[in-house]
């Protein structure tokens, strides 16, 4: 009976000693969501949600790929859901029809049985050269030097800690990395296209260098002391490397040097720096034209492999020049024979080495490291 009192006891102090709290769960943030999940969204114009928000051109169709952070994750399906549209597979290509924010969502599946829903949110825009996250300003100086203000994007920065900043390369002959000043952490861009410093957060942080001779530059934005910032999407960057923006300076004049350096976007045709298709005409009696862009100057011995249905490659097809662009070589298909499914391409200098390809293939947004080849899905537009 002693123990009896003892428990009736107890309950009671338990009962009467509890008050309900209502839990609130954290605010899940972009930032936070995008760590926590194990896949990434990537653009055939090179933004990546890693870096921040990924911006698309309105009326263009675009293509968009979902890709696994994680080596153990292995992606089996993706589904799609875009503006009203349903799409299926890793890669998929969608035109915007509205502006501003865009949502996608997808949900993947993997290969160990698990399972991600995922929500981004694109920015559908009527120009993408505008948000460009790699801006310049040149003044001309006394002394026939130019001071080049670098101004990068602080949405590449906002998860970012440190409050310390630096920048290095060839800008500073890779010396000694300098630390940007108090005063250059916050810039904006004014309405006359101006920059101009602020004491608010501002939306840019810039770098100001003092250059010369004519030639070919680098700059890198270093964050948390040896990080590079990742300028994924701008024109100043190579593929291989996301933190560091090419540039030609001669005589007060910036040229980005990027993979895209000259806005080389073959008007009217849709993809990336390495390969685009344009289509002309309606389905029946159409025609899609498909630009392959080389490692060198074009010559009539260039090529292509149109994969078969079976899984094997055509005899060499000859491509055929680009009007001003002398690297890109082009050729035209039926696009009946294009809709509706998958097609593989590989293409490559000299046809008489039908098994050599460019080094550029492995390059476009496109390419399939598993297939080894340039694949697509033609849409009816």
């Amino acid at each position: 009976m002693k123990n009896l009192k003892f428990l009736c006891i107890l309950a009671s102090l338990l009962l009467t000693g509890c008050e309900y709290v209502e839990f609130e769960a954290m605010e899940q943030t972009p930032e936070t969501i995008e760590q926590n999940s194990s896949v990434m969204l990537k653009s055939a114009a090179g933004y990546n949600s890693l870096a921040g928000t990924i911006y698309v051109q309105q009326g263009i169709v675009t293509g968009l790929k979902i890709e696994s952070k994680v080596t153990a994750k292995v992606i089996s399906s993706v589904a799609w859901k875009i503006e009203g549209a349903n799409y299926e597979g890793t890669q998929v290509s969608h035109k915007f029809t509205s502006l501003g924010g865009v949502v996608v969502t997808v949900n993947v599946k993997f290969t160990d049985n698990t399972t991600e829903d995922r929500t981004f949110t694109i920015q559908s825009i009527v120009d993408i050269s505008t948000a460009d996250p790699v801006k310049y300003f040149v003044t001309s100086n006394t002394d026939g030097t130019w001071t080049v203000l670098f101004l990068f994007s602080k949405e590449r920065i906002k998860a970012v800690t440190d409050t310390a900043f630096y920048y290095n390369g060839l800008v500073n002959n890779w010396g000694e990395k300098k630390r940007i000043p108090i005063a250059d952490k916050n810039y904006v861009i004014d309405s006359n296209g101006k920059p101009q410093r602020t004491t608010d957060v501002g939306k840019y942080i810039g770098a100001n260098v003092i250059l010369k001779d004519r030639g070919l530059y680098n700059i890198a934005l270093i964050i948390s002391g040896t990080n590079w910032t990742d300028l994924s999407g701008s024109a100043f960057i190579k593929q291989e490397n996301s933190g560091l923006a090419w540039f030609f300076f001669d005589a007060g004049v910036v040229t980005s040097s990027g993979d895209n350096p000259t806005g080389e976007t073959l008007p009217g045709a849709t993809g990336d720096n390495y390969f685009r298709f344009e289509q002309i005409g309606d389905t029946i009696g159409g025609k899609t034209i498909l630009y392959f862009k080389l490692d060198s100057t074009f010559t009539t011995n260039a090529f292509t492999l149109q994969e078969l249905s079976g899984g094997t490659y055509s005899e060499p097809k000859t491509l055929y020049s680009v009007t001003n662009f002398p690297n890109w070589g082009k050729i035209e298909i039926p696009t009946v024979d294009l809709l509706g499914k998958v097609s593989g391409f590989r293409y490559g200098p000299n046809k008489k080495s039908p098994t050599v390809f460019s080094v550029n293939m492995a390059k476009s947004f496109s390419y399939d490291m598993y297939f080894k080849s340039i694949r697509f899905s033609l849409l009816n537009i």
